[in-house]
């Protein structure tokens, strides 16, 4: 079969590898859609501690299962299908704790399993979720941002009412910033120094958004929630001074829920967030419950998750579309489809 494969930095070619072999308890799957992710690009710069060349790339996937092993009763021949891209041991405490997320002896796409910018893919029943035979692929491959973003709504305990802000509005921080406007949340805020990233959240219906580089972030949160501050803070930029800065936006007792992953140490005001008792909590990839809770509300057409699709390419042009982001392109995500 043909696959998109990052053979050295910034070089993908589509070459033939094998297909997939699949378990009695595994399904094979033609690929429908998959999204380029951050994650992807780093891989492709050599920035990846993982996904090195050569190999496979892509983990935001949805596709038509083509053939199933004796033991498999979740879904049949032609069922449309998301796949949450971790293969969790189930067998840790961590796992048997609900936090198959960090399972140290997890499997992702190019590690331990094949990535999935190709033809067909294999995955174990479990991580196989239906999505209906009229749902579009490409809003199936949208289910995995989609669940990073549902497990830091979650994990940030957010009521109807609550007084929300975004720090950052790529695709993660938009998706959040969805959620929390589908929620009916009070007061919410999304701030980005990219025009292009605020424009398009105010796409999507959220009114209020705010570059820091042009507006006293401060005297903003102090005029929205009457200088109070607000209850809960996503983080998904990699700015270094976005904890911080979220620690500051926060009422005393409020939370920040840290989304974004840099790439150095970075230096946190423990005294601000002690003296305003300000809690900090992490939040990484999903919960298997966090990814069918994402499904079924893509499905049901809860969540409108296809409009965060600016550009669409043949799965056989990646290496331009990859081109074209490293290359400044704006985007939210972008879609490959065969």
């Amino acid at each position: 079969m043909k696959a998109i494969v990052l053979s050295d930095v910034e070089t993908i070619q589509v070459e033939d590898i094998d297909e997939p072999a699949y378990g009695s308890d595994e399904v094979l799957i033609r690929v429908g859609a998959g999204g380029i992710c951050g994650s992807d690009m780093h891989a492709y710069r050599g920035q990846h501690p993982f996904r090195k060349p050569p190999v496979v790339l892509g983990h935001e996937v949805a596709g038509e299962v083509v053939e199933i092993g004796s033991d498999v009763t979740r879904v049949r021949v032609g069922d449309r299908v998301a796949v949450e891209p971790q293969i969790s041991c189930m067998n840790c405490s961590l796992c048997l704790s609900g936090m198959s997320n960090l399972c140290r002896s997890s499997r992702r796409p190019g590690h331990g399993w094949g990535g999935t910018f190709a033809e067909l893919m294999s995955a174990p029943q479990r991580v196989v979720y239906p999505l209906g035979r009229d749902t579009p692929f490409e809003l199936g491959a949208l289910v995995e941002p989609a669940a990073v973003a549902m497990r830091a709504f979650r994990r940030g305990e957010v009521r109807i009412g609550d007084r929300v802000a975004v720090i950052g509005a790529g695709p993660i921080g938009g998706l959040i910033a969805h959620i929390a406007h589908r929620a009916h949340v009070g007061t919410l805020l999304v701030t980005d120094i990219n025009p292009f990233n605020l424009g398009f959240i105010n796409t999507i219906g959220i009114e209020q958004t705010a570059n820091p580089n042009e507006t006293d972030l401060t005297a903003l949160a102090d005029e929205l929630t009457a200088s109070e501050g607000f209850d809960v803070v996503f983080v998904t930029s990699t700015h270094l001074d976005g904890l911080n800065d979220a620690i500051g936006l926060a009422r005393p007792g409020g939370r920040v829920i840290q989304v974004a992953i840099y790439g150095q140490s970075v230096v946190i005001d423990a005294t601000l967030a002690v003296l305003r008792e300000v809690e900090v909590r992490p939040s990484l990839t999903y919960s298997a419950d966090d990814f069918r809770l994402t499904t079924e509300l893509i499905r049901t057409g809860r969540l409108a998750a296809q409009e965060f699709i600016t550009q669409r390419y043949s799965i056989w042009d990646a290496g331009q579309a990859f081109s074209d982001i490293a290359g400044g392109m704006d985007h939210v995500k972008v879609m490959l489809t065969p």
